[in-house]
């Protein structure tokens, strides 16, 4: 079987070396073609990554979204913008590309080094116009110095028992936080570029008019999803989540809150209420940090994962050494 050909975008806004790893990681595992959309346009990172020909960077700056009409405010809207703008210019530029996928800068597809993704998304019938690929999200070592492989909790499929097993590895925070994710759980999806009319969205893709269509979810490929950093650098960001990012008020619709007795915004005000930055220190600490017993707890049902990324070795590979 012929592989299929595919690529991937990703809007960034992050330093070089952020950029540059999800860059050569992605290369590595087969893509042909990388689409980086410079949310604020650095001269030193557009001129790093140019070095690569694989690599298409745009500067979306003034000139950029006056084309478009107006820079929306919403970063959601700017991504899939952007992501609209990499297929039309990729099914313009490189018609023998068959898919594309739309991901965030510290989102990673990782799998056996048997596996290869050409060939598994070769493999989907002509109905499947999308595949999801299901996330794990990474782990801070508890230990200071810890030099062994990236760690991740994952995801149980059936949401029944992955509830269930929740109250039991995080037993304070597991009845709310369905996994102990502090991020989406929904996934990325790739899509096929065969569609007259693509509209990506951050977990999804209209093509034609129809959401998702034939949608499938790969089976032995996941989203490495890098979405907590030690706590110093995790609590600046967080600051920057709440007013700007994913932990904001205003992401979930309003029938999906009434639908739910609490959500994460609403743990985190009421934390904050309650204890200040210390109860999200507290909150950190039970689902983020893969202190021995949090491990045997996710080793026990089967929902601990380590992957060795080597991203040193990848960068290295790709890029000039003096650069990162």
């Amino acid at each position: 079987m012929v592989p299929d050909v595919w690529g991937v975008v990703a809007t960034a806004n992050a330093p070089l070396l952020d950029i540059g790893r999800f860059c050569a990681h992605h290369l590595y595992e087969g893509a042909e073609v990388i689409f980086i959309y410079l949310d604020d346009p650095d001269v030193e990172v557009i001129a790093a990554l140019e070095t690569l020909p694989q690599i298409k960077v745009i500067p979306t700056d003034n000139a950029y979204w006056s084309s478009k009409g107006a820079r929306p405010e919403n970063i959601e809207q700017r991504q899939s913008r952007n992501a609209r703008d990499a297929a039309q210019k990729i099914k313009a530029q490189f018609p023998h590309l068959k898919w594309l996928g739309h991901l965030d800068i510290d989102e990673f597809i990782t799998m056996a080094p048997t596996v290869k993704m050409g060939r598994r998304l070769a493999m989907q019938p002509p109905d499947c116009q999308c595949v999801r690929i299901l996330p794990m999200e990474n782990l801070i070592p508890d230990e200071h110095g810890y030099s062994g492989p990236e760690q991740f909790k994952f995801l149980k499929r059936q949401v029944p028992e992955r509830r269930r097993i929740s109250k039991t590895i995080f037993p304070e925070f597991g009845e709310v936080l369905s996994g102990g994710f502090l991020s989406h759980q929904a996934g990325k999806v790739f899509f096929r570029l065969s569609g007259d009319k693509i509209i990506p969205k951050i977990h999804s893709v209209i093509i034609d008019g129809e959401k998702s269509p034939g949608e499938r979810t790969l089976i032995g490929i996941d989203l490495a999803h890098f979405h907590v950093k030690p706590w110093e650098e995790f609590k600046n960001i967080y600051s920057n989540r709440r007013t700007k990012g994913s932990y904001r008020d205003g992401l979930t619709s309003e029938k999906k809150r009434k639908n739910r007795k609490l959500g994460l915004v609403t743990l985190f005000d009421q934390l904050e209420a309650r204890e200040g930055i210390g109860g999200i220190r507290r909150l950190f600490d039970e689902v983020c940090v893969a202190t021995p017993s949090l491990v045997e707890r996710l080793t026990e049902h089967d929902v601990y994962r380590t992957v060795d990324m080597e991203f040193s070795r990848k960068i290295f590979r790709y890029f000039d050494h003096a650069t990162f």
